[in-house]
């Protein structure tokens, strides 16, 4: 599994996107910060997680809502890209998988600092994945494990693996 953002060489992201999709891997790209020059990778990305902002600009269309975020989960789909996951903050997080469409409603938090919510958010899913998790299952314990995230100040106050777990408990 290869879990990348765009903080990097755009040329270095997109060798590495490459080099996993052949070797079968998954790959998920965080498309932060945002840049066009990502797109002609995207049919090599099985996992898409832009928010609001990354999405309306992959899409062209604005997000403000799961409706818009759904209209723009269809155009970012028709890039080539396998599935989509919308981080919409407190709106929750949009899935298209296999042609279908599930909202995942917000996980209440007292927030905090929202510096590390995109970052948290994908670690967990990754990880999640990598413990044999479906993308649905993954992406509950990646909202639940980002909402404990925003509720501590700075990076290096991560949430336990079983805090996640206690939170999404709470949540079903």
């Amino acid at each position: 599994m290869l879990l990348v953002q765009l903080e990097n060489n755009i040329d270095a992201v997109g060798n590495i996107i490459t080099l996993a999709h052949t070797l079968h891997k998954t790959v998920i790209l965080n498309p932060a910060p945002y840049s066009p020059d990502i797109i002609p990778y995207l049919p090599k990305v099985d996992i898409l997680t832009p928010n609001e902002t990354e999405a309306s600009l992959l899409a062209n269309s604005e997000v403000t809502d799961i409706n818009s975020a759904t209209r723009a989960a269809k155009i970012i789909l028709t890039l080539g890209v396998k599935n989509v996951l919308i981080t919409l903050g407190s709106q929750g997080v949009l899935l298209a998988e296999n042609g279908k469409f599930t909202h995942l409603p917000a996980i209440p938090a007292v927030v905090v600092d929202t510096t590390v919510a995109g970052d948290s958010f994908n670690g967990a899913l990754a990880a999640s994945l990598a413990n044999g998790k479906d993308l649905l299952q993954a992406a509950h314990y990646a909202a639940a494990f980002a909402s404990l995230a925003v509720e501590h100040e700075g990076a290096a106050n991560m949430p336990s693996h079983q805090a996640a777990l206690q939170r999404l408990a709470q949540q079903r």
